[in-house]
Parts: structure tokens; sequence; C-alpha cells
């Protein structure tokens, strides 16, 4: 099974920098057509490519073209990242912002939401042979972020087979994930700076997976360019 992992920044093609952000921030606001054509067109030439089996993606708009685009897979979800009672779906700017997955086979899954941090949503996907996958977005307050971990360390309990991946916003490294993985039994297994694209230098985006799963493959795709996040496929036996 293949899963390809992908923070796409909203389809807003800025690259990382501080010069992208300073003087394209706008575009988290309204990206000019051409920009939003062109990154997914290259999403779509990724998947088109990797031939992922599940695609995880994270930072979305539900009403976005690269959605349609994407109809082929016959089991998916797209879902706003904020929690059930929060305000923030109903503000202009935040109530599109959405995560979400899509895979070519029919996946049973189900929603929760961390108790702490604005953004709360975790999917969990039943993928076969007693295997879950879990996809987070992390908070960017590191204080939150510990607890969102505690969160994880409760959901993952005494599973065997569990994969849990997403952007972690671990800006400080892989430390901060040292009592996650202890207490879950997970090993890193991709290591590769993934953020910002232009020049990577942090790790952020990251598959941890339990001893059982198998792993014959996990690579950062370096010649992607659509957003200020590079991708990861991860290739497993099932």
């Amino acid at each position: 099974m293949k899963i390809l992992l992908l923070n796409l920044g909203y389809c807003s093609g800025l690259d990382g920098s501080m010069h992208d952000y300073v003087f394209h921030g706008p575009r988290y606001l309204h990206t000019p057509a051409r920009i939003a054509v062109a990154v997914e067109s290259a999403v779509m030439q990724l998947v088109h490519t990797e031939e992922p089996d599940i695609c995880c993606f994270l930072e979305m708009h539900k009403k976005s073209a690269l959605v349609k685009d994407l109809r082929d897979f016959p089991c998916s979800d797209v879902e706003d990242k904020y929690g059930l009672k929060s305000l923030l779906r109903h503000l202009p700017f935040f109530s599109d912002n959405c995560n979400g997955f899509f895979a070519r086979t029919d996946v049973p899954y189900s929603k929760r939401f961390f108790r702490k941090g604005a953004k709360k949503l975790i999917y969990e996907l039943h993928i076969g042979s007693d295997a879950t996958l879990l996809m987070c977005h992390f908070s960017l307050s590191e204080k939150v972020r510990k607890k969102q971990f505690r969160e994880i360390e409760a959901i993952i309990g005494e599973r065997k087979k569990v994969i849990l991946c997403g952007d972690f916003n671990i800006f400080h490294g892989t430390d901060e994930i040292k009592e996650l993985m202890s207490v879950c039994n997970l090993k890193a297994v991709s290591h590769e700076p993934t953020f910002p694209t232009i020049h990577p230098k942090r790790t952020l985006d990251l598959f941890l997976c339990t001893p059982d799963i198998l792993i014959t493959r996990c690579e950062t795709v370096q010649s992607f360019h659509g957003s200020d996040h590079l991708p990861v496929i991860l290739e497993f036996q099932v």
C-alpha cells in the first residue's frame, strides 16, 4: 500500500520563504486563478506519477477544483479542520479551511477532535490487517502540541499496528516527539526535511509507525513545487 502525505498550503503556491510570505501572503485570502491552476496541475501530476492508494492532504479548500479533480477516488472525505463547536468554522476566512483524504478503495474511517488547540481534526482510517492510519495537523504552539501529543498517546493505546502521519510543526526538532514515540512504541520512518520547499531545513511532515508495519519505502519528493511543504510517500506491506 502507498500513502501520499502533503500539506497543500491551500494551493497558494508559496515556497515557504520569508520573501514569499511577505510579498505574496495575500494569496491566502485570494489566490489568482493561474496560480491555483498551476498548483492543482502539479498535485495531479504527482498523484498520476506515484499512484498512491490513499492521499492525505492538509490545508485544502473543500470548494477547490482539486477536490473535483480527485473524484476518481471512490472513498473520500474533506472536513473543516477546526472543532465542531469552534467559532472559526463560521468566519469567512476560516470556514473553508479543511483537511481531507482520498482512497482508491472503500476505507472505514471516523473523525475525532483534539480537546486542545484551534486545529482539532483527527482522521482515523482502518486500512486492513488491523492497521490504523491516523492523520493530524498539530498546533503551531509548542505548549498546545505537547497536550495534543498526550491525547494521541491515549488514542493509540495498546494498538499494535499504527501509522501516525501529518504536519507535526516540530520547529525545535524531533526531540519534541521522543516521549510520544517511546510511549506508543513508534519509530520515525521519514527523516528528510520537508519545509520550506525552497530550501528544506525542517522535518515537519512525518510518518511514525509501530514495528509491526513493514515499511518498504519512505521518500520525500524533492521535485515537487506547489506548496511550502514537500510531499512524503510511504509504502508498506499490508
